[in-house]
């Protein structure tokens, strides 16, 4: 078989020869003298319209309508442009979800957008403030609750015609511990990290007490032994400080970038 492949490739090289074909043309060097204006975008959440088109968020924070009848595309928002909402500029679509007029979004920060989009004009109506980002949103089947859940196990609901509070109704502590310390009170309390980045607070008997969302990949952990202050190092060299004066609500007061590789330990 290699044999037969080799001769028809040398008869294929005589014929173009007879026909003086250069087969072996000198490579040409081309250069651009026009820059490529266009973006090179990549979806992450998508969803119907009511008139069977789809809204497709990206990652990139750019917004389409795309039709897929006649396969156009529509640019509806763009982060990149002077006028441009400064809430949704800092966004990266994650999750999307449409009811009658309105389009919810999520995105990698910690809130949700109530969207209204009027031809190409994309305004935000509404806004919630989550405790930490979530990944899915959509509706339950009566069209008025909200379902939302993130990848540390966590799920809520909101019905925004009822009240703006958003309800957390399942909390799994799920991932693996990175690292834990005790914080020096005579209530015998544990600090831990876990991989997602979420700082915990534990009581003796194994029960968690609160958490926080860090929003980082966390290396270390350290404990102060005169304060109710921890200190958490991250991969991308920044220490954050967090304040567990209230036990029920610990807080990130202050963060320091130390480096430009991750911190390793802390003492």
């Amino acid at each position: 078989l290699d044999r037969l492949i080799c001769l028809l490739e040398k008869l294929s090289v005589r014929e173009k020869q007879r026909q003086n074909v250069n087969c072996y043309p000198t490579p040409h060097v081309f250069l651009q003298t026009k820059p490529c204006t266009r973006a090179r975008l990549t979806p992450s959440a998508i969803c119907w319209t009511a008139t069977s088109e789809l809204y497709v968020g990206c990652e990139e924070g750019f917004l389409l309508l795309v039709d897929p009848e006649s396969l156009s595309v529509s640019l509806l928002f763009n982060p990149t442009t002077a006028d441009a909402t400064s809430e949704l500029q800092e966004s990266s679509f994650q999750s999307l979800t449409f009811n009658k007029n309105n389009l919810i979004a999520v995105g990698k920060e910690c809130r949700v957008h109530c969207l209204q989009i009027k031809g190409t004009q994309v305004n935000i109506t509404r806004t919630w403030q989550l405790e930490r980002p979530v990944t899915t949103v959509m509706y339950f089947p009566d069209q008025e609750t909200l379902l939302l859940s993130s990848k540390s196990g966590q799920i809520y609901t909101l019905n925004s015609a009822q009240s703006d509070e958003i309800v957390k109704v399942l909390d799994v502590l799920s991932g693996n511990f990175v690292t834990a310390a005790l914080l020096h009170t005579d209530r015998n309390i544990c600090v831990s990290l876990r991989e997602s980045g979420e700082l915990q607070l534990w009581s003796s008997d194994g029960i968690c007490i609160s958490s926080l969302f860090l929003q980082a990949e966390v290396t270390g952990l350290a404990c102060c032994p005169i304060a109710h202050y921890a200190a958490v190092g991250t991969a991308s060299g920044i220490i954050l400080f967090i304040d567990l004066n209230d036990e029920q609500q610990p807080r990130l007061v202050h963060q320091v970038q130390l480096h430009h590789t991750a911190v390793d330990q802390l003492v």
